[in-house]
């Protein structure tokens, strides 16, 4: 398939569709990086590092894969690069959600269940599909594309999961946790208490992914799942810096 395998021939609609989502996805992404280091008044702990992570994970993906689409580049080193900024971007954007529970999470037993998902979900979803798409990269690539076609979406399909899992439990836990709270405090106070549990909703950006997995061209997608998540790390940045 066309951009699975190397450069990609489309028409300038779709080329300019594809560049306007990488612009997207690098200005967001130069914005966090800004209000990153302006806020935290540390710079440190897991809730930065995976914040910082996942942001460089994006600009990374994002400028490769224009790369390697346009042939501007060799396309194997670039295929290589492809996958640390996918592993950045995917997983680190779920350890960016995991380092957050602490706060509303009194049982740490769940936490860690989490980190083992996170784990596990790593191993069988990123490594399988990282062979398989480098070796459809090569001069082999009709024994790996069959099954780098399949397993990809199955890939898509857990991630999304594995971040409803860990949007839902956040959601789950911090509404039950604020009621206390909004008993005694007035409406105008509840601000940065919706932040809390708005910052991690599942982004239905992932639902659109899973819809252009079948329909759309794989330049078109690969832009659009790297513009996607960063409105709602933004917004977990926000929630996060004010008590970093």
């Amino acid at each position: 398939m066309v951009g699975e395998t190397g450069p990609i021939t489309a028409s300038l609609a779709i080329n300019m569709t594809i560049a306007g989502f990488f612009a997207v996805a690098c200005y967001n992404c130069v914005e966090i990086l800004i209000s990153l280091l302006d806020r935290f008044k540390r710079r440190d702990g897991l809730y930065f590092w995976s914040m910082l992570t996942a942001t460089l994970g994006i600009v990374l993906h994002s400028i490769v894969v224009l790369l390697r689409y346009y042939s501007l580049g060799p396309n194997f080193p670039l295929a290589v690069l492809t996958c640390v900024g996918w592993y950045a971007m995917v997983t680190g954007q779920s350890v960016v959600l995991y380092s957050r529970l602490h706060l509303i999470i009194a049982n740490r037993a769940k936490a860690r269940w989490i980190l083992v998902m996170i784990v596990t979900n790593f191993c069988i979803l990123h490594i399988p599909v990282t062979v398989l798409f480098l070796g459809s990269n090569t001069q082999n690539s009709d024994r790996f594309l069959p099954a780098f076609e399949i397993y990809e979406r199955i890939q898509l399909a857990g991630f999304s999961i594995q971040e409803s899992v860990i949007s839902g439990l956040y959601i789950w836990e911090a509404a039950h946790g604020l009621q206390p709270i909004y008993a005694i405090r007035r409406a105008t106070e509840r601000k940065p208490s919706s932040y809390s549990i708005s910052g991690p909703l599942p982004d239905p950006n992932d639902i659109q992914a899973g819809g252009l997995q079948h329909q759309a061209e794989d330049g078109i997608r690969c832009a659009q799942q790297a513009a996607a998540p960063r409105s709602a790390q933004g917004v977990q940045l926000y929630a996060g810096c004010r008590r970093a």
